[in-house]
């Protein structure tokens, strides 16, 4: 039987490791599990409207936060809290697209719009790159549909999204400013993160590597943030759906402020 140091997080040590995590922090656990079933009580809810496009994107996006939720749970319970981190950075951008939309008069349009300069940014990669597997592609004429996106853009006055607007228009620049911009670290494998892969001496030389599961508060932590954000997101999905649930959504706030994240990666 193959053990962690040959397959890693694919050897069967990980079923060890993965009640080691749980019992260690299963106040958490047990509360973002709660949430969870929680969230999807909330989704089997959501009827949108399709004459409504903003109650179709919302419960799209109320989705895809509840999903990251759950593999932020998953992720954490094996220990792989920086990649819950990167779950999270998406997790959070969700959220603000989502309140965004909710909130903000017209945004919806705009957010549909803006996927013309996503669409622009890859066909003119596919544009400039000589690499084989893109022959098949530049075949379909990419230069008309470029030429259309690009007239598209400038008449319309479509804007690329900037996503520390969004946050500010809708009073999460502080989330942005610390949540998403730790995240961010993991994301793009920063000189910080990347060290702390390291295992050092009190000297300071590194003496061998980390490839195993990282706790140290750092499940708490992601946890946490998970479940802040989620909630969150549920406020809006109440707000466009009329559902009642803020008395709910604030018992579960109260909550969540007696667990203690200080010194953390994640605030």
């Amino acid at each position: 039987m193959a053990d962690f140091n040959e397959e890693g997080y694919l050897s069967e040590d990980v079923l060890a490791i993965k009640r080691e995590l749980i019992s260690r922090n299963k106040g958490i656990f047990a509360f973002v599990k709660e949430i969870n079933i929680y969230c999807h009580k909330i989704r089997s809810k959501l009827v949108a409207d399709n004459s409504e496009g903003k109650e179709v994107v919302a419960a799209c996006l109320c989705i895809k936060i509840m999903n990251g939720q759950q593999a932020a749970i998953i992720l954490c319970e094996m220990g792989l809290t920086y990649e819950a981190e990167i779950v999270m950075r998406a997790v959070f951008e969700a959220m603000v697209i989502l309140l965004n939309i909710v909130n903000k008069e017209g945004f919806l349009v705009e957010y549909a719009k803006s996927d013309d300069i996503d669409r622009k940014k890859l066909m003119k990669g596919v544009q400039r790159n000589n690499a084989p597997f893109f022959e098949e592609v530049k075949k379909i004429g990419i230069e008309k549909a470029l030429k259309e996106v690009d007239e598209r853009i400038r008449d319309e006055g479509v804007k690329e999204r900037n996503l520390k607007e969004l946050a500010e228009n809708v009073g999460m620049l502080g989330l942005y400013d610390s949540v998403y911009r730790i995240a961010s670290g993991a994301v793009h494998s920063s000189p910080r993160q990347v060290s702390e892969y390291c295992i050092s001496d009190k000297e300071g030389r590194v003496i061998g590597f980390k490839s195993g599961p990282i706790d140290e508060g750092a499940v708490l932590k992601v946890l946490h943030t998970a479940i802040g954000l989620v909630l969150i997101a549920l406020r809006s999905i109440d707000k466009q759906f009329k559902l009642g649930i803020i008395a709910e959504i604030e018992v579960y706030e109260k909550r969540l402020e007696t667990y203690s994240v200080k010194d953390g990666r994640i605030v």
